[in-house]
């Protein structure tokens, strides 16, 4: 069976994603560490004025245990300026609403790197009159602090007509306690490194996206995975192509992908072609962009998509049932891609886009290394075949349902 398939109403990837969707899939840029500002909320909003700014999250957290050993929560926070002047966001501290205690404040140059402005370039701009902005939050809390039930946002913000910031207290959210679904392992061997992953890279944390009425982030917990050799390269650079690697120079291209659990396969894409390496494609149509992929239904609300998958190598069919450990296909470099590699996120719909991302973790896997430059290592050793700059593990640290973080090096243990 070839051609694209799903069960129920077509794919919900549409061109009203706009500017701001296509923008935010395309970030590259690396975030910097938020600072734990720790003050007193309290004290905060004592000493400035109110601000008609309305907060308001979108989708209540839901905790995490990273490859760190700390839970980790990720979500998005909407910040409404209902004054007649722009105002520009001076900080945002994370508090529990009960005990007071500050878990995360950011100030200067990140905030400028969270917030995500509709039709406003990137960087630290003010919110215009009656505009909105969304504030990108990753809230680590190690094991010996206690865990908040709720959480609540006291923001600083500075009309563009006063030289005094002023103060609003607001956005309280319950955590989700539900534990994430826990996974076996997508693929099998060694040297894969967690590419975008949790909990500050924003190509995936930031794809907040506007489809069918709604606000969505399928991709909040997603990883791009793919594969290192013995020197920490991607692939290797041949003469006469060190530039133009072909898809087979990827160490990953063509790595069997694996049935994380039980499930039934409710959408699957199998012609689509592979794309050139290191460019990406244009004018590509919004339906393509998972490129050859395939989407289990695992039951209970949650649905896991495998996307960018090798022509000709889907090995499964609309409503087939998979069992976990099965071989759906092999990686490729279809779709909106620019190197071979694995996109796998767990969402609560069976759309790759018009979805709440979940969190999930892994039953069991080994770290061997990171790569302590973040990102923006990451992507240059994509694209000019070099060495990343990873940090070894020894002897390797052995993990059991965590989730590992952004740039981490894992052997599965499968």
């Amino acid at each position: 069976m070839t051609g694209s398939q799903q069960n129920g109403r077509p794919s919900l990837r549409i061109a009203a994603a706009s500017a701001w969707a296509i923008g935010l899939a395309a970030l590259t840029f690396a975030v910097l560490a938020p600072s734990a500002v720790a003050q007193s909320p309290a004290a905060t909003a004592a000493a400035l004025p109110a601000a008609p700014i309305a907060l308001a999250v979108f989708t209540p957290p839901q905790a995490v245990t990273g490859s760190d050993g700390e839970r980790h929560l990720v979500y998005e926070l909407k910040i409404t300026n209902a004054s007649p002047v722009g105002t520009v966001l001076d900080g945002v501290t994370v508090f529990d609403p009960e005990t007071r205690r500050g878990y995360v404040g950011f100030e200067g140059a990140s905030l400028g790197e969270r917030l995500r402005i509709p039709n406003v370039p990137l960087g630290q701009h003010p919110i215009p009159i009656g505009a909105w902005g969304a504030f990108f939050i990753h809230v680590s809390v190690p094991t010996d602090v206690p865990f908040p039930g709720r959480l609540s946002h006291d923001v600083t913000t500075n009309p563009a007509t006063s030289p005094y910031p002023a103060n609003t207290l607001g956005g309280e959210t319950q955590v989700n306690t539900a534990p994430p679904i826990v996974l076996g392992p997508p693929l099998r061997g060694s040297g894969y490194i967690a590419g975008d992953g949790c909990c500050d890279a924003p190509r995936h944390v930031q794809a907040l996206l506007p489809i069918d009425g709604g606000w969505w982030n399928a991709q909040r917990f997603a990883i791009d995975w793919e594969q290192l050799d013995t020197q920490n390269r991607l692939w290797v650079p041949q003469p006469g192509r060190e530039k133009t690697p072909l898809v087979t120079d990827f160490h990953i291209y063509g790595k069997d992908i694996l049935a994380v659990a039980d499930g039934t396969v409710v959408a699957v894409t199998k012609d689509l072609p592979d794309q050139p390496p290191l460019t990406m494609p244009s004018d590509l149509p919004l339906d393509q962009a998972d490129g050859n992929h395939v989407i289990l239904d695992l039951g209970h609300g949650t649905f896991v998509l495998y996307a960018h998958m090798a022509p000709g190598s889907v090995a499964v069919d609309l409503n087939q049932r998979v069992s976990k450990g099965q071989v759906l296909g092999k990686v490729g470099n279809s779709g909106n891609t620019s190197a071979p590699h694995l996109h796998f996120q767990a969402m609560d719909r069976p759309s790759s886009l018009a979805a709440n991302g979940l969190p999930y973790v892994f039953e069991r896997f080994h770290i061997t290394g990171f790569d302590p430059n973040g990102s923006v290592d990451f992507q240059d050793a994509e694209d000019r075949g070099t060495p990343a700059t990873i940090t070894p593990v020894w002897p390797p640290s052995e993990h059991a349902n965590q989730l590992p973080l952004n740039v981490t090096v894992v052997d599965w243990l499968n």
